[in-house]
């Protein structure tokens, strides 16, 4: 970010931030060599002024004293000492001289020193300055308030305080540079204290003793600037470069090219916060709170606009615990205490890290922008290498998100960490897209539409991650056929719970597309949705084929009015993982409304657990095979045209009729075609919750709707052959069908007491009835 600084006389900021060569001339001219601060008055309190040669001495009487003076200059060749009651005293020095204040030499004083000139301060090169608190500013505060403790500092110079030497104050004491535009470029050090560089009309302070217990804006101004391209360090303390009250939203900038760091110490958990409410944050330097031995601190970034450049780290990783950043927001946009961003872009290169590095959990992370994020940072937030889980991280753009980033969320020796991604709507498109997250990848917005995620993008993400969609979740066509994903979780839900009849839904394109968590057992792919209108055919969830390594597999709605099917149009294989279809819960209260679930492919656990409570219908058009697992299904009907268990049956705790089962009873492996055929025996169970007095037994391959009524006490009794329709007891049992049935039922004892669980036996059949 460039700013054009003009001083009234004889220097300048120049764009980005650099000193004019006019200033070097001035800090190195002969002129200042004898330059002492001169024409001094005590206004307020008791204090002597003495000067030998080269050095200054103010001595102070008083708890506080001001004193005004003509000029007030150090040349780099001299020294001003300040003797004061205690570090708890106060010298204020107004300079009512028409000159800035050139500081090229030292300042020392075992209290605080505050120095007021609205003509603009500079501490040059060779400045070192070092106190028990040291206040900088342009603005203006009159004795009476002064003495009365009302510490207001006021003005509109247009004049900059610029540091380019060292300033280090006492332990928990403060340093505060307060003007229209403040430039660090040199050195400050307090440690366990603050330090404010502000950049404001009206700023107010309150004290106890040397240390400053807050600092507040009250009033900005347009177009203000705070700039660090040095280093300020603040070990255990806290550290803050703002523009503008809370409450105001005039165009400022704090800009970052240095070194911000606050890392914790002992107990004290470092903080540094960058504001400039309604204005922008540029940063390509480093801000750090973190600790070798304890907790990490707190990182702040509010701004309209804020912008992470290639360079940037933020660093709040805690030997025993990470630490927190929040840029643009809090999680999900509503921590009150923290502005909400318009616009944050971080670019390729960016690194953010709140992991914990021995023992204990990774810390929080959060990007939040009430319009467009737009990510291609690493973000880093593991585990301890002792103990510890990972940690939480969201990057959320409310109406328009395009992630390119990395995350690495792993936990060796705990939870891994979870990814929040939580725009309006998610696209995953093909591929990488071509982007890489350089500046000249988001100059054209064209290019990442409206809420977008690279298919590689996504498939590289560790952790648990989450996609959260205010509408839809939409899969595009990809160009290799399978969304590969490497999260510990992954979990799709869409659909926003805040408005309980909004639309939404989760849809593939390509249903031929494969959605595959490798990751095995204790993990999840979780597909949540809620209505879409926009998939070919009406469905709250539209998917192709879905496969894990052992994952848990489960399908659901929030949907708290009646929602369309979720359908399912390839296989679903989870290789030991279970499957679970629920309507899911709203608010907390269960969904009640119809939901239906068709599965149009073999569902395959290969010995894991299928279970279905939904509330409508449930269609397994494919078959379902779960090996040594369970089936458990529940619906209002349940059609399912083949199931297969080795050792297991299966319940349904509806009182509709299970229209097509077939369970083989023994390991052999059963050949399945477009017309059922086996050639081992089946066990079809009807479950003990089943009141009815008939069960319906399906017809042809090509038509799911049974044609034949078979009485409970029919079956008890009943032999036939070919195709008759009248039962006969005779041996074996036969139950008719008529011509065309698919299924006929021998060499089995029937055991059909009423009431309670039926059982009869399968050899063989095909789609004409021959056995």
């Amino acid at each position: 970010m460039q700013r054009l600084i003009d001083y009234k006389s004889r220097f300048r900021i120049l764009k980005g931030g650099k000193i004019s060569l006019v200033v070097s001339a001035l800090l190195t001219a002969s002129t200042f060599l004898n330059a002492a601060p001169s024409g001094g008055v005590v206004t307020s309190g008791s204090a002597n002024i003495s000067a030998n040669g080269t050095t200054t001495n103010i001595t102070q009487h008083t708890n506080k004293v001001t004193i005004n003076w003509n000029k007030f200059n150090i040349a780099s060749n001299e020294t001003v000492n300040f003797k004061q009651p205690s570090s708890s005293s106060i010298a204020l020095n107004r300079v009512v001289g028409n000159e800035k204040s050139i500081i090229n030499g030292a300042l020392n004083a075992n209290g605080q020193v505050w120095l007021l000139n609205s003509n603009g301060i500079l501490f040059g090169k060779s400045a070192k300055i070092n106190t028990a608190g040291f206040l900088g500013t342009t603005r203006q505060l009159s004795d009476s308030d002064f003495n009365a403790g009302n510490y207001n500092f006021k003005g509109d110079s247009q004049e900059s305080v610029i540091n380019l030497g060292e300033i280090q104050s006492a332990d928990n004491s403060y340093v505060a540079l307060l003007a229209k535009n403040v430039e660090n470029d040199g050195t400050i050090k307090v440690v366990k204290g603050k330090v404010h560089l502000v950049g404001a009309n009206d700023v107010s302070i309150n004290l106890n003793g040397n240390s400053l217990v807050n600092l507040k804006v009250n009033k900005g101004l347009l177009d203000s600037l705070v700039k660090n391209s040095g280093a300020v360090y603040a070990k255990g303390g806290e550290i803050y470069l703002t523009t503008n009250a809370v409450n105001e939203l005039l165009k400022g900038v704090v800009n970052n090219t240095g070194i911000l760091e606050a890392n914790s110490f002992e107990d004290f958990k470092g903080k540094v916060a960058l504001s400039s409410i309604g204005g922008d944050i540029v940063n390509s330097g480093s801000i750090k709170v973190s600790s070798l031995d304890s907790k990490a601190g707190k990182i702040t970034l509010q701004a309209d606009k804020i912008t992470l450049e290639n360079s940037t780290i933020l660093d709040a990783s805690g030997a025993t615990q990470g630490g927190e950043i929040y840029v643009g927001g809090g999680f999900q946009g509503k921590d009150n205490t923290l502005y909400n961003a318009l616009d944050v872009q971080v670019d390729n290169g960016a690194f953010i890290d709140a992991s914990a590095t021995s023992t204990g959990a990774a810390g929080q992370i959060v990007f939040w922008s009430d319009k467009l994020m737009r990510f291609a940072g690493l973000i880093k937030a593991t585990g301890g290498n002792i103990s510890g889980d990972g940690g939480e991280v969201e990057v959320s753009g409310k109406e328009r998100l395009w992630f390119l980033g990395k995350t690495d969320l792993i936990s060796s020796n705990g939870k891994n960490g979870s990814l929040l991604l939580d725009p309006g709507t998610i696209t995953i498109v093909d591929g990488s897209s071509g982007q890489t997250g350089t500046p000249s990848d988001w100059s054209d917005n064209n290019v990442y539409g409206s809420y977008v995620i690279p298919e590689t993008v996504l498939e590289s993400l560790t952790g648990d991650v989450v996609l959260t969609a205010n509408t839809d979740i939409i899969i595009e066509d990809l160009s290799d056929n399978e969304l590969t994903l490497s999260a510990s979780n992954m979990r799709f839900y869409s659909n926003d719970e805040t408005r309980p009849t909004s639309a939404g839904g989760i849809l593939m394109k390509d249903i031929n597309d494969t959605i595959f968590l490798n990751q095995g057992s204790g993990h999840e792919l979780v597909f949540q949705g809620g209505n879409m209108s926009s998939a070919p055919e009406s469905a709250s969830i539209y998917l192709g084929n879905i496969k894990t390594s052992g994952a848990n597999v489960i399908f659901n709605t929030k949907r708290s009015r009646a929602a369309t099917p979720i359908k399912v149009k390839g296989t679903v294989f989870t290789n030991g993982g279970n499957i679970t279809a629920t309507p899911g819960t709203r608010f907390g209260i269960n969904n009640s409304d119809v939901v239906d679930i068709y599965f149009d492919g073999l569902v395959k656990t290969s010995g894991g657990n299928f279970t279905s409570n939904m509330t409508g219908d449930v269609y397994m058009i494919g078959g379902l095979d779960v090996g040594s697992g369970n089936a458990n299904i529940d619906g209002n009907n349940v059609n399912v045209n083949i199931i297969k268990s080795s050792s297991t049956s299966t319940t349904n705790n509806k009182t509709k009729e299970i229209e097509k089962i077939i369970t083989p009873i023994s390991n052999e492996q059963a050949i399945i075609k477009n017309s059922i055929k086996t050639n081992i025996k089946n066990n079809i169970t009807i479950p003990t919750e089943f009141k009815r007095t008939g069960v319906l037994v399906s017809s042809t391959p090509s038509n799911d709707t049974p044609t034949k009524l078979v009485s409970l006490s029919s079956l008890k009794q009943s032999k036939s052959t070919g195709d008759s329709t009248t039962p006969e007891v005779n041996g074996d049992v036969v139950v008719p069908l008529g011509q065309n049935s698919i299924i006929n039922l021998v060499n089995g004892g029937v055991n059909l007491p009423s009431g309670v669980e039926q059982q009869f036996f399968v050899a063989s059949q095909d789609s004409k009835g021959n056995n």
